[in-house]
């Protein structure tokens, strides 16, 4: 599984639906944020240290609460992100 694949599998898990896991991370590829991650995103996350997905699901965490608020003000899941 991919770092890419890896976060959208916990934005899915957060309560969101598949296509707007996607939509986040190709939002939160293009981040200045993640700017270390560029070239990464379809490494093996298995090859990476756990504490990579931690901080880097931090900043993605929030690419979803703002997404969500300017996407989706009354989805369900804005509560996960908050």
């Amino acid at each position: 599984m991919t770092i890419r694949e890896k976060l959208e599998e916990m934005l899915v898990n957060h309560m969101l639906w598949d296509t707007e896991a996607k939509q986040i991370m190709d939002q939160a590829e293009q981040d200045e944020s993640l700017a270390a991650m560029k070239g990464r995103w379809n490494d093996k996350a298995e090859g990476y240290p756990p504490q990579l997905l931690a901080v880097t699901w931090l900043s993605v965490k929030l690419q979803a609460k703002q997404w969500l608020e300017a996407n989706a003000p009354n989805h369900f899941a804005l509560a996960m992100f908050s």
